[in-house]
């Protein structure tokens, strides 16, 4: 009896998820969150997806809502950032830096003692926002890593080792992972 009313006092932790890309979209990363948070929901934690509109593969957004309340304690916003030229390698690389900013105010007014921010890489390089956003306001994080990147475009010879850029990634990847929680 006394740990429920224990319980019932501590509040639980709201966690936040930014991914450019979220269920209906049909990415694997999509469909993976949507489990993830549905299971955290259940567990009556207050999650917020913040998303980019479905555009993977060609997907329409006409069964994409621009906000959803999937449950009380699960709410999903989505932005159309992030569906300019979804078909180039370009067009994706300009979405994500759309999206990344366009996510980067709702970040920016989350309270930092109560919210996880919890950071995909999709796109590739958003958790250098999470560095970033922590730095500015000592708010935990999580990346949840998919791909490695600068790796994959120095091993599929879209760049050198030495590229700056390379370099850049690297440096920011290590500050980055140094910082998450």
């Amino acid at each position: 009896m006394h740990e429920e009313k224990l319980q019932k006092k501590i509040p639980k932790l709201k966690i936040s998820f930014v991914s450019q890309f979220f269920n209906p979209d049909n990415a694997a990363t999509g469909q993976l969150l949507a489990e993830l948070t549905e299971l955290l929901a259940e567990e009556e934690f207050t999650i917020k997806v913040k998303t980019g509109m479905p555009a993977y593969a060609n997907f329409k957004n006409k069964f994409a809502k621009k906000y959803e309340v999937k449950r009380k304690n699960l709410i999903i916003s989505r932005t159309n950032a992030s569906r300019i030229w979804p078909n180039r390698i370009r067009g994706r690389a300009i979405n994500g830096l759309l999206f990344c900013i366009r996510v980067s105010y709702f970040l920016l007014r989350l309270s930092p003692k109560k919210n996880l921010i919890v950071y995909t890489t999709e796109p590739p390089y958003l958790h250098f926002l999470g560095w970033l956003i922590n730095k500015i306001r000592d708010t935990k994080y999580v990346i949840i890593l998919y791909d490695f990147y600068p790796e994959i475009l120095v091993n599929l010879n879209v760049l050198k080792e030495k590229n700056w850029l390379i370099r850049l990634w690297k440096f920011l990847n290590q500050k980055s992972f140094d910082a998450a929680s």
